[in-house]
């Protein structure tokens, strides 16, 4: 209500104020229409007014729009608080149905409990059973004295089979008990689905309330740029105005100046007092915005307390659940001893597998529950954040709307400078803004303080969010292992319901000889009877005799010991008939046993039959299969015999021609050994006319040395002073006899190629002119084959010549960026070498005196001398000395030897002289010759 008075007073304030300017206006156009010097500033004059009046209508749209807005955020917020109502009454709800629930688990363990007295008192009457069944088969041989505890005994078993009906009916009570709070429970289950579909319901529509809000908010803050892109355009037209009175102030109307100095000093008061009352209103709506912030942390601690303590009711939960599971160990462990004699043990397993499914469906939802309450908690912390967020952006809006509010103060401070008298006034209205506007600072920094607290209190629920989370991890840890405890009892339990079929069995059997031992007590005690009657009778006639005792007094005697005699004669009949009965049961148990035993024989007999009739079938087939490999057989040989003979034939016509293979081989051998011989003549008088050539070079070189004499060796020289070249020179003389000696080798090949050719062609007719059955065509393509493998292994003997190739290229490249290396160390080495000649020669120049020149004295050369290519010139006997062949390049051609025996020799070189010295890989160089 108080808001809505403001609102009302501040809106009559402005229609005074705006009324108070129209009538200011009125007066000053008044004042002006008798001035015709001021008509133009009068026209815009009149423009500005009504552009101000433009805006102030546009204005008051937009505050109306402001206010709509406001009323519509005003109910998103109450449906948002109805939604929150919802929710805690929801909540209520579920507390509630927990606690149903947990009433009715209370219902389902007190049923368990009965269950488990009434399984005691039917384990006991077994027991009882049990002990009777032993007495009545121990018993047997006391029928005649224990007909009357026979009866008991039945009176009692009846009693038993009653009581044991009695107690079915109230198992059968409590199942159904079971079943309707099994029913009920479902109930509820569905009824929290249905509770938890609405909230999720009521969670969207405040997420769509809460877009709209944000929707709203966008809205309102551009509608808030508007008002201020207004508020510029008003501060633009009172420049211009001050700009106008200023021209005004000049042309000397000082009256009117101050006039429009104190309406526009008014009007920007008024506004800025608009202003201010605006920022204080946004002050108090984010005031209570930020109190609304406080209750909804309050709340959301509440809410984590609520939590907590739900953990902690859970927790304690899950430690009862826990000695449940213990004490429901410890009753299997008892279980497991006691189940030879249960019969109704599956039961039992059966309850206590729906009790487990149960407590891990309820764990399941326990989970699903806490899943979803730590999903609200981080929505919480969310909306929070979110909260925060704003609060921090109006925060900084405030800041903002401070600046400019300072900004348009030194404004009005700077006007007042202009004025004289009303500056004081005006001043001190400033400073009481101003104070106001550090009250609103404080404030702001009140609200920065509790946004701070706020921020910590949001860190300390996601640390607590964490806390919950390991908390969770925990829980679900737990769960494993009761999981995995469960899988173990139900592993327990099928190990228990396997004895307990087999004490079911044993039972059955039990049963049977009961029944069996049953209808042999009446066969008894219908024999009893009639002994009874037979006894009667003989009574009967012993009275008759007694009559006539006088008579028989002499035999009376004889006939009581004969009585006696019988009596003991029916008591040993008893015992041999009790045993007789024990014999029949064993028997019948030995005959039942000899059937299970026959019954397995008769299935291993029938499996022996199928396994004979199997094998004999498999004999048959193995009999048909022997008699036609021996008919192959047969028919083999026949055709081996005809190929020995064809054989034979054929061996013998190729002896034939081997024969005549050989003769012709041996003429073949005698001209190649012609032709070797030639080849080998050619060769040698090459190799002569080269030997000649290489004497006439030598003779020419030495008849040039004599004409000019040298003392240095020439391949000395050439190394000296061109190395390369003198290096190039022998690998071209290398590569020249590796050429010719790979000439030679593939020429030979070419020869072996085509004689091994043209015999194969001669072999290939003779053998098609021989053979005729299909054995050629085998051989042929066998030989096919062979050739075909011989092919692709020449082929990937010359693929890996070609890869090789480019091995060779890399290998040369290397030795060109070797011989580049050598070359410059070797340039290097000279110069170096020369400088120092140089330098020795210098020291030399000036230290020793010059010698004079010597005239030689002729004499007879006794001494050798070295000239023109190296050779020793001399007049001594050199007959002594080894012969020593010339140096020269290695021949291509050489003729072959062949051994003796007709086996090929080891084939040499082309142009190989093994009396020859091998060549030095290099010259000697200058330090090796002074060497």
């Amino acid at each position: 209500m108080s808001d809505e008075k403001n609102e009302v007073d501040e809106l009559d304030n402005e229609v005074e104020a705006f009324d108070k300017m129209e009538k200011d206006f009125q007066l000053i156009v008044s004042n002006l229409v008798n001035d015709q010097t001021l008509e133009k500033f009068r026209g815009e004059y009149e423009k500005l007014h009504v552009e101000l009046v433009k805006s102030h209508n546009q204005n008051k749209q937009l505050i109306d729009k402001c206010r709509q807005l406001n009323a519509d955020i005003l109910s998103n917020a109450n449906v948002i608080s109805s939604t929150l109502s919802l929710n805690q009454s929801d909540a209520r709800t579920i507390a509630g149905l927990r606690t149903e629930f947990e009433k009715a688990w209370k219902m389902v363990e007190i049923s368990q409990e009965r269950e488990s007295k009434s399984k005691e008192v039917i384990e006991t009457l077994k027991q009882e059973i049990s002990n009777l069944s032993r007495l009545v088969e121990q018993g047997g041989a006391l029928a005649f004295s224990q007909e009357t505890s026979l009866q008991e005994m039945s009176d009692q078993i009846a009693a038993l089979k009653k009581e044991i009906t009695m107690q079915t009916t109230q198992m059968q009570q409590i199942r159904a008990a079971i079943d309707e709070k099994a029913k009920e429970k479902e109930g509820l289950l569905v009824e929290t689905n249905k509770l938890k579909e609405d909230e999720q319901k009521i969670n969207e529509e405040a997420n769509q309330y809460r877009q709209q809000n944000k929707s709203l908010s966008d809205e309102s803050e551009s509608l808030v740029s508007k008002i201020k892109d207004i508020k510029d355009l008003i501060v633009n037209n009172q420049n211009t105005i001050t700009n106008n009175s200023q021209i005004i102030h000049d042309r000397g109307i000082s009256n009117s100046e101050l006039v429009q100095d104190k309406l526009t000093e008014d009007s920007n008061m008024k506004v800025a007092e608009e202003d201010k009352n605006i920022s204080l209103a946004r002050v108090v709506s984010k005031t209570q915005d930020h109190e609304d912030v406080i209750k909804l942390g309050k709340k959301i601690q509440a809410s984590i307390q609520g939590v907590r303590d739900k953990i902690e009711e859970k927790n304690g939960y899950i430690e009862g659940q826990k000695k449940e599971m213990d004490n429901i160990q410890s009753e299997n462990q008892e279980l497991t001893k006691i189940l030879n004699e249960c019969k109704q043990a599956k039961e039992d397993i059966d309850n206590e597998r729906a009790q487990t499914r149960q407590s891990f469906a309820k764990y399941t939802h326990d989970l699903y529950i806490l899943n979803s309450q730590t999903s609200k908690v981080n929505m919480n912390t969310k909306t929070t954040k979110m909260q925060s967020d704003k609060v921090v952006a109006d925060t900084h809006m405030l800041h903002s709307l401070s600046s400019k509010e300072k900004q348009n103060l030194k404004v009005v401070q700077d006007q007042q400078a202009i004025i004289t008298g009303e500056v004081s006034a005006m001043k001190a209205k400033a400073q009481e803004d101003q104070k106001k506007i550090a009250q609103i600072e404080t404030e702001t920094n009140n609200y920065r303080k509790k946004s701070i607290t706020m921020n910590g209190n949001i860190y300390q629920t996601g640390e607590e969010i964490k806390i919950l989370e390991q908390s969770y991890a925990d829980r679900s840890k737990e769960l494993h292992t009761l999981n995995e405890q469960t899988k173990r009892q139900v592993s327990l339990m099928e190990i228990v319901q396997n004895e307990r079929d087999l004490a079911c069995k044993q039972h059955v059997k039990a049963m049977l000889e009961n029944e069996e031992i049953a209808a042999n007590v009446d066969v008894l005690v219908h024999e009893i009877a009639q002994l009874k009657n037979d006894i009667k009778e003989a009574d009967e006639k012993c009275v008759a005799t007694h009559y006539k005792r006088k008579v028989v007094e002499d035999s009376l005697g004889l006939i009581e010991a004969d009585v006696e005699k019988l009596r003991q004669d029916l008591k040993a009949c008893d015992d041999e008939t009790t045993q007789l009965r024990n014999k029949i049961q064993r028997s019948a148990y030995l005959l039942s046993q000899a059937e299970l035993d026959t019954r397995t024989q008769s299935h291993t007999a029938d499996d022996l039959e199928y396994y004979t009739r199997s094998v004999n079938k498999s004999t048959v087939e193995k009999v048909n299969e022997a008699n036609i490999l021996k008919e192959k057989a047969n028919l083999l040989t026949t055709e081996i015999n005809n190929g020995s003979l064809s054989f034979k034939k054929k061996m013998a016509e190729i002896n034939q021609l081997n024969d005549d293979l050989k003769r012709e081989l041996a003429l073949n051998q005698r001209l190649l050994d012609s032709i070797r011989h030639s080849r080998a003549l050619q060769l040698e008088i090459i190799r002569v006319e080269k030997a000649l050539i290489l004497e006439q070079g030598k003779s020419r070189a030495l008849s040039e040395e004599l004409e000019r004499p040298i003392n240095i060796h020439r391949w000395r020289i050439l190394n000296g002073t061109n190395p390369e070249l003198a290096q190039l020179i022998r690998m071209n003389h290398d590569v020249r006899d590796k050429l010719m000696m790979k000439i030679n080798q593939l020429s030979r090949l070419r020869d072996t190629k085509s004689r091994l050719k043209d015999r194969a062609d001669v072999l290939e007719t003779h053998l098609k002119n021989a053979a005729e059955s299909e054995r050629y065509y085998d051989e042929f393509q066998f030989l096919t084959e062979v050739l075909q493998q011989k092919t692709e292994q020449l082929r990937s003997m010359e693929e890996q010549l070609n890869s090789q190739r480019n091995v060779v290229g890399d290998q040369k490249e290397q030795l060109t960026t070797v011989r580049t290396m050598v070359r410059e160390e070797k340039s290097s080495y000279y110069n170096q070498k020369k400088k120092v000649v140089k330098m020795r020669a210098k020291t030399a120049a000036g230290k020793r005196p010059t010698p004079l020149p010597q005239v030689r004295p002729v004499s007879a050369r006794k001494v050798t001398q070295f000239v023109g290519g190296g050779f020793a010139v001399t007049n001594a006997n050199i007959e002594n000395r080894p012969h020593e062949r010339p140096m020269t390049t290695n021949n291509a051609y050489s003729p072959r030897k062949k051994k003796e025996d007709g086996i090929q020799a080891t084939r040499l070189p082309s142009g190989w002289n093994s009396r020859r010295p091998p060549l030095a890989p290099y010259l000697p160089i200058l330090s090796e010759s002074k060497v």
